[in-house]
C-alpha cells in the first residue's frame, strides 16, 4: 500500500467514497435554517464557499460533522459515512413554516478524494482560506460534475462529486487525467495520519463539539442563537474541556482497536478512537481521546491490558 499511499498523498491518485453523506437543501429560507442548525455561520457565507461544521442537538451534541456548501441554489452537506438520513430526519423536524426543503441525496452520488498535500489537486480547483472552502463545477463530457474542498487529509484536498449514473464517466476521466483510483485503506490511513475525525467513529452524539478539537474549523462563537449553542458558549466561557481528540504515537507493532481504553497507574484516562500502521514509516498512530491532564504534547500514557504505550503528538 506504500506506493499508492504516496501517490494519493502527493496528489497523483483518488481514492473512491461510495458512502459519502449528501444532504441537500432548497428553499428560500435554506441559509436560516441551516444556520439555526449548526455551529458554523452559514447567514455570512458567501456563494461558492462552504464551512466545516457539526450540527448539533438541543443539549449541544454533536449529531453531525460536515462540510455545508452555499451553492447558488441549494445547500449542500457532505460528510464521511452515513449521516445522511440522520441528519435530513433531524433538520427537517424543525422546518414548520420556511420555505426549506431538506433530502438525503447520498445514494444518488459518489465521490473521488484527491488529496492536496503536496500538489494542487486539479484544474480548476482553486481553495479559499482557511477556514472558508471553496466548490466550483467540472465539464466531464456528457457528465456533469462538481468539485469541493474537502479537509479530509490536508486543507486543500478536492473531493469530485458526481451522480451515480454516471460514475463510470467521471472515473474513466479522473484516469485519464493521472488521478488512478487506489484502494480506500489509502485514504483511511490519510486522514488518521493528518487527525481528522471520522463521524460515528471517532465523533457521535456522545461528544460535545469542543471535544473534537476543530473550533477554529467550525464554531462560530459570535453568531448568536442556535440549537444547543446555550451549552457550547458555557463550555466556552470555562474556558477549557474535560476531554479532547488527539493524535498519538503507540509504541510496538500491535495496531489496538477502536474503544482500547488508556490508563495512567490502572485509572482510565482516555480511549483510542482509530489506529494504523503508517505507510510511511511503520509507525502505529492513532487518534482518540485523553483527559484534561494529557492534552500537551509528549504526554504518556498506557494501553490498556499491553506493554505499549501511547504518547500524544
Amino acid at each position: 500500500m506504500t506506493t499508492e499511499y504516496e501517490a494519493f498523498t502527493a496528489g497523483r491518485a483518488c481514492v473512491r467514497i461510495d458512502d459519502l453523506c449528501v444532504v441537500e437543501m432548497t428553499g428560500d429560507d435554506r441559509t436560516t435554517v441551516l444556520n439555526n442548525l449548526t455551529t458554523n455561520d452559514f447567514k455570512r457565507l458567501e456563494v461558492d464557499h462552504g464551512w466545516e461544521t457539526f450540527i448539533t442537538d438541543v443539549r449541544g451534541r454533536a449529531i453531525g460533522h460536515v462540510c455545508g456548501f452555499n451553492e447558488s441554489q441549494r445547500m449542500l452537506m457532505l460528510g464521511c459515512g452515513s449521516q445522511g438520513e440522520t441528519l435530513a430526519s433531524h433538520i427537517d423536524r424543525y422546518i414548520i413554516r420556511e420555505d426549506a426543503v431538506i433530502t438525503d441525496r447520498s445514494e444518488a452520488f459518489v465521490g473521488w478524494l484527491i488529496s492536496g498535500q503536496q500538489t494542487p489537486a486539479i484544474e480548476g480547483f482553486t481553495p479559499a482560506e482557511a477556514p472558508r472552502l471553496a466548490c466550483g463545477s467540472l465539464a466531464i463530457g456528457d457528465a456533469s460534475a462538481s468539485w469541493f474542498q474537502m479537509p479530509w487529509t490536508s486543507d486543500r484536498d478536492c473531493l469530485v462529486l458526481a451522480s451515480a449514473n454516471a460514475a463510470e464517466a467521471v472515473e474513466k476521466w479522473l484516469t485519464e487525467q493521472g488521478f488512478p483510483v487506489v484502494d480506500g485503506q489509502v485514504l483511511e490511513s490519510a486522514r488518521i495520519a493528518a487527525g481528522w475525525p471520522r463521524f460515528g467513529i471517532d465523533c457521535s452524539d456522545a461528544n460535545l463539539p469542543q471535544e473534537v478539537d476543530r473550533n477554529e474549523q467550525t464554531i462560530s462563537f459570535t453568531k448568536g442563537c442556535y440549537l444547543g449553542q446555550e451549552t457550547i458558549a458555557r463550555l466556552d466561557a470555562l474556558g477549557q474541556v474535560q476531554k479532547k481528540l488527539v493524535k498519538m504515537q503507540i509504541s510496538g507493532d500491535a495496531v489496538p482497536a477502536t474503544g482500547t481504553k488508556l490508563i495512567d497507574a490502572d485509572k482510565p484516562c482516555g480511549e483510542i478512537r482509530s489506529a494504523i500502521v503508517s505507510p510511511t514509516d511503520g509507525q502505529v498512530i492513532a487518534i482518540g481521546y485523553v483527559r484534561r491532564k494529557w492534552f500537551d504534547a509528549g504526554s504518556q500514557l498506557q494501553v490498556a491490558d499491553s506493554d505499549q504505550t501511547a504518547t500524544v503528538l
